[in-house]
């Protein structure tokens, strides 16, 4: 999965982007929403979801990614 991916899914689920940013460690993106979640998508295609609400968020992500 990658940012474009990611941002797409979550947007069509109704979540706002805040900010888009490359991570401190030039190793991927960081997608920051309006109610809080973080998603750090890296360039060999892994991702983690962190910040408030994550639960929801995962399970987007994880359903998309596994069809």
């Amino acid at each position: 999965m990658n940012a474009e991916q990611a941002l797409s899914i979550l947007t069509a689920a109704g979540y706002k982007l805040k900010e888009q940013k490359r991570l401190g460690n030039n190793l991927g993106e960081q997608l920051i929403f309006t109610t809080g979640e973080i998603v750090n998508i890296y360039d060999k295609g892994t991702y983690n979801v962190q910040g408030k609400n994550s639960g929801p968020t995962k399970e987007l992500l994880q359903i998309r990614d596994t069809e």
